[in-house]
């Protein structure tokens, strides 16, 4: 019984210790050299300030008059130069783009955190809202960076809100794999998209891969069942949570629902 509790324990301290690892990856990897030595075309890289001594780099955009703004929230292992697909589609249309890569992950300054990630993500959504007040406000994000776009939409007006691979709770995913340890107590990530989601009054369109093995689509599906604007959910067939998704049909459905809520004035 002794052997059994200094086991339990030690699993529990293991997973205290290299959470992070798993939940912000990106922290700990070298920028890959196509990353660091090019940029989409149609963007320029900025720094936006967001905390004391916190200074996000941003892959940024300006929208044509009239024109929405997409704020880009990457997933966990990925970089905003990951959607330059999406960029050049964008700024043909005259979109605005504002990407911005997370506190403590390399190029942007801090300390990676559930807090100050959710914190920063408020702050670049008023950051363009300040920058261009006509310009309607798009959030976007993937995987981690769902919990970004949730948090934006449910406490600041946007236009709609794209979701690609979202996870119910960060807590929920771990405690799925994880059902014999105490995660509730050492999760320091908790990313309840759960409790924010009854609070976003726009449009939702959620895209989830059918074989994604790291975040179920049941967990996408139970996020999405709590929004009350009824989103829109497409699943992806034959898509993993990365590989898979963005093919030309995805593509083609998330311009045309940025452009059926881009109107000025439909802001919720």
């Amino acid at each position: 019984m002794i052997t059994f509790a200094l086991v339990y324990a030690g699993l529990v301290g293991i997973l205290w210790a290299v959470q992070d690892r798993f939940i912000y990856p990106g922290v700990y990897q070298s920028v890959p050299s196509w990353v660091a030595m090019s940029r989409p075309a149609s963007v320029e890289r900025v720094t936006v300030p967001v905390a004391d001594e916190v200074d996000l780099a941003v892959l940024y955009r300006a929208p044509d008059p009239g024109r929405p703004t997409i704020i880009v929230f990457h997933g966990n292992a990925g970089y905003p130069e990951d959607y330059g697909f999406l960029y050049k589609s964008w700024a043909g249309s005259g979109f605005g783009i504002v990407a911005p890569v997370y506190r403590g992950y390399p190029r942007s300054t801090g300390t990676v955190s559930a807090e100050g990630i959710l914190r920063d993500a408020l702050a670049i959504h008023d950051w363009a809202a300040r920058r261009h007040p006509s310009s309607p406000l798009i959030v976007f994000g993937q995987s981690l960076g769902t919990a970004s776009a949730v948090h934006v939409a449910a406490n600041r007006p946007v236009n709609a809100a794209v979701l690609v691979s979202p996870f119910k709770s960060m807590l929920s995913v771990v405690s799925d794999k994880m059902p014999y340890l105490p995660v509730s107590l050492a999760l320091r990530s908790p990313l309840r998209n759960d409790l924010e989601m009854a609070k976003v009054r726009s449009p939702v369109i959620v895209f989830h891969g059918d074989r994604d093995d790291l975040v179920p689509l049941s967990s996408g599906q139970a996020l999405a069942a709590l929004a009350p604007t009824n989103p829109r959910f497409v699943i992806v067939k034959d898509a993993g949570h990365i590989d898979g998704l963005f093919g030309g049909f995805m593509v083609m459905a998330i311009n045309r629902f940025i452009v059926e809520n881009s109107q000025i004035g439909v802001l919720n």
